[in-house]
């Protein structure tokens, strides 16, 4: 992908050290006075970190490293969770936000090894993250950068449903074959050899039927992440592929537009 075109090496190195946004998928047609929306140059694609705070921030599904819960304190019907945590703090700052087994929460207080973000009632019923206990272990990652690589696929951080482990399978070289519950609600968005991020880790469908859908889980993948100690039985946030709602809301539009013209 091309990130700049023109500008100096100012703004390159911004934008190099910026959190990717959803709206950077969007080129933008130079201004007449050749200027961008921020005024500081003649760019096809800009951060809106520049010039707007909307939280579009996007993901990858690469985690970066497992941390663990340290602390869970109630405040009402909602929490505070405390994570220990080494990598993601080496640019960590309050109102950051960080993919907790694919759940994007906002950094609100943080320390040597460890931060703490809060989780409201919406969060907690529709995430795997109200079954989290002191010592559970979360994948962890941060928003990709301008100039870092889409290595998995677009993960908005945006948890869609939950759902069940049915069954795990060794295989003779080494890999696993974990089996999932299939949700009617979100089954029409899981094709064979599509994306779909499991506990904010970006994975590959290898079968689906009616009722269940698999993943081929390599040797690296089981070790790096906290699939290794998960067992059947267990809850996992699920995040379909944003790309298969545009498609369906593009069909669904174009299908109403033409049943008007009928």
């Amino acid at each position: 992908m091309k990130v700049l075109t023109g500008g100096d090496n100012t703004q390159s190195e911004y934008l190099a050290h910026e959190p990717f946004h959803m709206d950077w998928l969007t080129w933008c047609d130079p201004k007449a006075d050749g200027q961008s929306p921020d005024g500081r140059g003649n760019w096809d694609l800009v951060s809106p970190a520049h010039y707007r705070k909307d939280g579009s921030l996007v993901f990858t599904g690469i985690i970066e490293e497992v941390g663990k819960v340290l602390d869970i304190t109630h405040s009402g019907s909602g929490v505070q969770v405390t994570f220990e945590a080494t990598k993601i703090l080496d640019d960590i700052e309050i109102g950051a936000s960080i993919a907790v087994n694919g759940c994007c929460l906002t950094v609100t207080d943080y320390g040597d090894n460890w931060w703490s973000a809060d989780a409201v009632p919406e969060t907690m019923d529709r995430t795997s993250l109200g079954s989290l206990t002191q010592q559970s272990l979360v994948n962890l990652e941060r928003p990709v950068q301008a100039s870092g690589r889409l290595g998995g696929h677009i993960v908005q951080g945006h948890v869609d449903s939950t759902t069940q482990i049915m069954n795990i399978e060794s295989e003779d070289d080494g890999s696993y074959k974990y089996t999932f519950d299939l949700d009617d609600s979100w089954s029409r968005y899981i094709c064979e050899k599509g994306s779909i991020a499991i506990d904010g880790i970006s994975l590959t469908v290898a079968n689906v039927d009616d009722t269940s859908f698999s993943i081929a889980i390599i040797p690296h993948t089981w070790e790096v992440t906290n699939l290794s100690n998960k067992t059947s039985g267990d809850s996992v946030n699920i995040e379909v592929d944003v790309l298969a709602k545009y498609v369906e809301r593009q069909l669904i539009h174009t299908a109403e537009k033409e049943e008007d013209h009928a």
